[in-house]
């Protein structure tokens, strides 16, 4: 009796060890599986990209603090220190109201450019109807009076901050697409409607608000990411990369 006693006394214990070493071993394996996944963007890479866009787009706006009204309007002054309202200026310049081919919820994030010609605004609008963000554009004849002409970028994952910048006759996009787990960028095939996928310029992270500047004979770019609130910065010789961290 007391031998069997002593073998039901143990046979828990060792079940116990063999439960917490699978139950270590799994974590192990799923860490090192998401780590592969994540940073060399092997199978099933893109579909675990497309079930996590397809979960964020539903609760990115709440995430996000989208309350109220988003809208773009126009301000004047003599420094950008010293900024006002101008009468002549029937601010906002651009609402969701204005945006024509989509139920839109709010528009914001605007960039201009300007040629010979009139001034082009590039800003998010966001689509009520899956709560994702798509790229739309304006003309302008004075940088004053807008007129909302079209999406010219929709992709499957959200898109914000489009960043234009004009170099050597052409005319690029580095749009935030923090949701894709990179900073992508695009070319302008014709300027300012069609937009081509040029390549990504950082992969690996969920990086916000992607800012270039040409500075020195190099490039340089100043991006975030959504875990944390530190600025980093990265240089190339080549708007297209390969980018290096500073």
């Amino acid at each position: 009796m007391k031998a069997k006693s002593s073998f039901v006394l143990r046979l828990p214990k060792m079940k116990n060890i063999v439960l917490s070493v699978l139950a270590i071993a799994m974590v192990m394996g799923s860490f090192f599986f998401g780590f592969v996944v994540h940073k060399r963007h092997v199978f099933p890479y893109e579909f675990i990209s497309y079930v996590y866009n397809a979960r964020s787009v539903s609760v990115s706006c709440l995430l996000s603090g989208y309350t109220g009204e988003f809208s773009i309007g126009i301000f004047t002054g003599p420094s950008p220190f010293e900024l006002d309202d101008p009468v002549e200026i029937d601010n906002p310049v651009l609402s969701a109201e204005d945006v024509t081919d989509v139920d839109a919820r709010l528009v914001a994030d605007p960039f201009i450019v300007r040629d010979s010609l009139q001034y082009h605004m590039f800003f998010e609008v966001l689509n009520r109807e899956n709560e994702q963000g798509d790229i739309a554009y304006a003309s302008s004849p004075d940088g004053i009076t807008w007129t909302y002409q079209q999406i010219v970028l929709d992709e499957p994952f959200h898109l914000s901050y489009p960043y234009t910048v004009q170099w050597e006759g052409d005319y690029y996009m580095i749009p935030e697409t923090h949701e894709d787990l990179s900073v992508r960028l695009y070319k302008a095939t014709a300027f300012p409607t069609e937009w081509e996928f040029v390549g990504p310029l950082l992969r690996g992270y969920s990086f916000v608000d992607p800012s270039v500047i040409r500075h020195d004979d190099k490039w340089w770019l100043f991006v975030s990411t959504v875990q944390n609130t530190s600025l980093n910065l990265y240089y190339s010789d080549f708007l297209s990369g390969p980018w290096i961290q500073h």
